[in-house]
């Protein structure tokens, strides 16, 4: 799922669509409005972002203006295509491998905050029950049986 995930991303971020430029010039027509949906996200980022940080063995980076939070791992012997299965398969929750983003972000995970902030929340619970199961002695390959 991953690989497949991982073309889509390339494949639909390396460029700006001639009607999302358009959308821009009409949006810069509506301040009241844009205003509203830029408070909007920064409540779900900060929620989002506040509750993942109080998550064992995650550190989150605050974006200044994307609306992704870049989510740093601390798990041994685990690189992050292996965390981001291990998130969709155990948790549910769907995160870009650091990896996508160069060798030396092997260690983080991305997730967008563009959902409904139930949504949001939800899958933070989801992400803290399953890190505070983890055991530093025997590790998540013992408690997977090696599944990952």
């Amino acid at each position: 799922y991953i690989a497949v995930i991982n073309k889509l991303h390339i494949h639909t971020h390396t460029g700006t669509s001639p009607f999302i430029q358009e959308a821009a010039t009409i949006a810069f027509q509506c301040v009241e409005e844009v205003e509203e949906m830029r408070k909007q996200y920064e409540r779900r980022r900060n929620l989002f972002l506040s509750k993942l940080n109080t998550i064992p063995h995650l550190k989150v980076i605050m974006p200044e203006g994307a609306f992704y939070a870049w989510v740093k791992f601390d798990i041994p012997n685990m690189d992050s295509m292996q965390f981001a299965l291990w998130l969709l398969n155990e948790a549910h929750v769907l995160g870009i491998p650091g990896r996508a983003y160069g060798e030396k972000c092997d260690n983080f995970i991305r997730f967008s905050f563009a959902s409904k902030l139930q949504n949001l929340l939800d899958a933070a619970d989801r992400i803290s029950d399953l890190m505070n199961k983890y055991d530093a002695e025997t590790g998540y390959y013992d408690t997977l049986n090696n599944s990952l």
